[in-house]
Order: C-alpha cells, then sequence, then structure tokens
C-alpha cells in the first residue's frame, strides 16, 4: 500500500523580508498606471486589495499614494458623477500619502498634441466639466508639488485656474493651455509671479508669455522646453526665453511664427544650449532665423538648428541658410560655441557653409545631419529645389585636415556625421582627415617624455553603405587606426 501523498499549501512570498517587499511593491507602482478610478485602478489600490498583510503595508507607506493621475479622454468621464468619484478617490490618495512630495498629473483634456479633434459638442463636454473642483483640491496641497502635469483650455487658465504664486519643492512643471480654433480667446496666457526655488525642468504647451523685465526668477531651472500650437495662426512669444539662467537649455520645439514683446530690440537669454526646431515650412524658417536676430545670448555654449520632421514616412526637407540667415548670425558671439548641431541644414554653396563653420574657433563637439536631398524654398510660392550636401566633397574633409594651415576647427573633439554619398564616396579626402586628427596629431609633440594624445576623441559616421562605399585601400587605413585603439565607427543606414 503506497503512503498517503500529503500535501502542504505554501505561500512563498509571505516568507520574503519585509523591507524586500516594500521593494517590490514600489518598483511595481513605478511601473504602472497612476490614473485614479474610475479611470484605471492605481497600483497602490490593487495592493491593498491581496490580503491584508499587504494593505497594511500599503497603507503604512505614504509615497505608494502620492502619484496620482488623471487623464480626462473619453466623454464618459465628463460626466458629474465620475468627476464625483475622482474627487473622492483623489482626497483619498491625498489622505494616504500624508506629507510625502506628490506627482501629479490632471489633463483636461488630454490630447493636446492634436487640437482639431475638439469640434463643438466635445469642446462643451469638457468645458462644462466642473475640473475646477479637482484643481482646487490639488491647489490646497501645492506646497507638495513635486512634478505637475496641468493642462487646459485658454479660457480656463484665464477664468478658473488660480496660480499658485508659492511652489517650494516642485522639481519638474508641465503647463498646457489648449487652443480650440472655434472657441479660444486666442489672448495667451501669462506665466508670471511664481516662487519656485527647485523648479529643474519647465515645459510650455501653447500660447504663453510672461513679463520681459520682471519673468518669474526660476535659479534652479536646468530645461526650458516651449512648444507653441502648430498652428500658423498662433505666434511663440519670446518673452519666454528670459525665464532661462546660464545653467538652462532651451528647446524651442514646433511653431510658425514668432512674436516680439516689443520694447528693447533683442531680448535677453540667459541659457547654455539652445535648440531651434521650426516646423517643415518657409514660413516658419523665416522665423526660426528672427528669432536668432532678435536674442542675446551671453552664454550660450550649444546651438542646435533642427526643422521638426513631421513623418517619417515623407520626405526631409531641410532648412535653407539665406542670407538672412547669415545677417541673424551676425551679432552672436561665435567664440562661445562648443557644441554645433546642424541637422537637415544646408547651405547654397559649400564655400558658404566652411566660413560658416569657421566662425566658431572653439567649437569641440560637431553634428551634421545631411540625409536629405530637398531644401524648404525661401517662399510658399517656389518650387522645392534638389540639394548638393556639402559632406559628400573632398573639400570638406580637407577643411578640417590639421596638416593643412587653412585648417578649421582644430579644438574638435566630438565628430558626428549622417550623410548619403550615393556613388561618391570621398573616401581619400575623409581618411586623411582622420589620420591628421588621430594618428599625426598624436605623435607630434612630446610632454614630459609621453606622447601628447589626439584632441578628437571621437568620431562617428553613418552613410548608406558602411565600408562597402570605401575602396579597399581606405578600408585597411580605417581598420589600421580602429585597431590601434582610435574611436572610430563607420556604419550603413542600409546595406
Amino acid at each position: 500500500m503506497e503512503p498517503r501523498l500529503q500535501t502542504e499549501s505554501k505561500c512563498y512570498i509571505s516568507n520574503i523580508p519585509l523591507e524586500v517587499l516594500v521593494e517590490i511593491f514600489l518598483y511595481y507602482c513605478k511601473s504602472g498606471n497612476h490614473c485614479i478610478p474610475p479611470l484605471s485602478p492605481h497600483p497602490a489600490f490593487i495592493l491593498s486589495l491581496v490580503c491584508s498583510d499587504w494593505r497594511s503595508v500599503a497603507l503604512s507607506l505614504p509615497t505608494f499614494w502620492s502619484d496620482i493621475q488623471i487623464k480626462v479622454s473619453e466623454e464618459l468621464d465628463y460626466s458629474s458623477d465620475h468627476i464625483d468619484w475622482m474627487l473622492f478617490f483623489a482626497k483619498l490618495y491625498l489622505m494616504r500619502s500624508g506629507q510625502s512630495p506628490l506627482d501629479i498629473v490632471l489633463r483636461v483634456p488630454v490630447a493636446y498634441n492634436d487640437w482639431e479633434i475638439y469640434y463643438r459638442h466635445r469642446y462643451n463636454l469638457v468645458h462644462d466639466g466642473n475640473f475646477q473642483l479637482l484643481y482646487n483640491l490639488f491647489s490646497e496641497v501645492s506646497h507638495r508639488w513635486r512634478s505637475m502635469s496641468l493642462s487646459g483650455f485658454e479660457e480656463d487658465w484665464i477664468d478658473n485656474y488660480t496660480w499658485q504664486a508659492n511652489l517650494p519643492v516642485i522639481e519638474r512643471l508641465e503647463l498646457v493651455s489648449v487652443y480650440h480654433h472655434t472657441f479660444s480667446l486666442n489672448h495667451g496666457v501669462t506665466f508670471d509671479n511664481l516662487s519656485a526655488p527647485s523648479l529643474q525642468e519647465l515645459t510650455l504647451v501653447g500660447d504663453w508669455n510672461t513679463s520681459v523685465d520682471q519673468p518669474p526668477a526660476l535659479p534652479a531651472l536646468t530645461q526650458l522646453i516651449v512648444k507653441p500650437w502648430p498652428s500658423d495662426l498662433m505666434a511663440f512669444d519670446l518673452s519666454l526665453l528670459t525665464l532661462a539662467n546660464p545653467l538652462t537649455s532651451v528647446k524651442i520645439i514646433g511653431f510658425h511664427l514668432i512674436c516680439h514683446p516689443g520694447g528693447q530690440q533683442l531680448i535677453r537669454c540667459l541659457g547654455k544650449s539652445l535648440e531651434i526646431r521650426p516646423l517643415p515650412s518657409s514660413q516658419a524658417q523665416r522665423a526660426s532665423y528672427e528669432l536668432l536676430g532678435y536674442l542675446d545670448l551671453p552664454h550660450i555654449r550649444t546651438l542646435h538648428l533642427e526643422p521638426v520632421i513631421v513623418s517619417r514616412e515623407e520626405e526631409i526637407h531641410a532648412l535653407l541658410a539665406t542670407s538672412s540667415f547669415i545677417r541673424s548670425m551676425e551679432h552672436i558671439d561665435g567664440t562661445l560655441i562648443t557644441q554645433l548641431i546642424l541637422h537637415h541644414f544646408v547651405f547654397e554653396k559649400a564655400y558658404q557653409f566652411l566660413n560658416f563653420l569657421g566662425s566658431f574657433p572653439a567649437l569641440t563637439h560637431l553634428s551634421l545631419n545631411e540625409s536629405h536631398h530637398i531644401a524648404i524654398p525661401q517662399d510658399e510660392l517656389e518650387l522645392e529645389q534638389p540639394v548638393e550636401t556639402v559632406l559628400t566633397k573632398p573639400a570638406f574633409y580637407d577643411k578640417l585636415n590639421t596638416v593643412f594651415e587653412d585648417c578649421i576647427l582644430r579644438e574638435l573633439e566630438d565628430i558626428n556625421l549622417v550623410v548619403d554619398f550615393g556613388e561618391s564616396v570621398p573616401g581619400s579626402a575623409l581618411l586623411n582627415m582622420l589620420e591628421s586628427r588621430f594618428v599625426e596629431c598624436g605623435t607630434w609633440e612630446v610632454f614630459g617624455g609621453q606622447r601628447a594624445s589626439p584632441l578628437l576623441q571621437r568620431f562617428r559616421l553613418v552613410f548608406d553603405y558602411g565600408l562597402n562605399g570605401l575602396g579597399p585601400e581606405e578600408t585597411e587605413r580605417l581598420k589600421a587606426m580602429q585597431e590601434r585603439g582610435f574611436d572610430i565607427e563607420i556604419t550603413a543606414s542600409r546595406t
């Protein structure tokens, strides 16, 4: 007779040390969906319903409840019953979060990147919903905001949202003023009267402005992102650039027009980095050059120019450096700039481009992307013209060859190039340049008995056919440099 099988139910997770269980819960809460019911179940709420032990752990840790998201996207969410449910759970989570710093998302409406979806019936549903009660609830604990993402229609910002002047611990702030092409007032929303000593990241989406003479003091701001509405009826207000300090990286993404606030001719932007990404249109191209002409950039170190790529499936249109662009750059001190990023940005003549690069003698990082074939015309009535890229010409690499006396950019440490060579690969000129920067530069002088290391630390090139585009001799020379430990990478965008 076989012995009776005995089974014993074991729940191994019950034997996990409490501190390990807490770490697992924290990871789950960070990776989950934090929308509150009835939109979706919050991770902390799910954990608290599993068993009494887990509920005890969840309720004992306020940080589990400090991440609250309300994203109103479906028409069902606009009902008064659902707003009451949102209020109930928001109050519950605020209570359970104790005095922990709060990360809050309140997006009403949520789809602010697609402003044309808000036709009359949806606009009325969103606008008439009493979401101001939720905003007022979160405003009462604004001293605990660590991050806040808040969206609303322009008129809500002007009429209903009473802005909090003191945000002592906030680190990240995103404000979205949603524009409706029929109903919005088109007056813009003023961003001012704010004390945020710990604010590091600020994102403003929509039509915003601030006081040029007395902008809010944001001493810890390291990133300022401005995203105007993609409408040719609305302009980006340059006053927002006065919010930057010498620690700030500034990004202006997606605009057609600019608006000068008046008063002084130049707008002082103290940021260390400026990224300008206009929409791919003739109007936006002109606006981006006007923008540069209006700016005083005393602390600029990085300049990034690149059009917004609307669709990867369509032909990429490059910005065309016109005479107005060259004039707009004349008052900017090129000796301050150490990093230059020009993606899909072309000159009509190769010598103009080389002269332009030569105006940045302190440049240490250079990134160029010329994987395009068409430039944005200067005028909407002009036909698109094919462009001839500079990176396909041996003259570009000869100009960077340190062997020649007229070499430019001798301080370069990092070069990144993306180019469509087609059937013409200037392999010999390219390899000569690399050898002058890596090999010969490292053997010319001796300091203290040791060879001087080359200034160029890294070279990256992406072109159509990778090593297959180089001849046998150039391929061997390249491999020899790589075997000596030089950081050179040439890859193919296609095979």
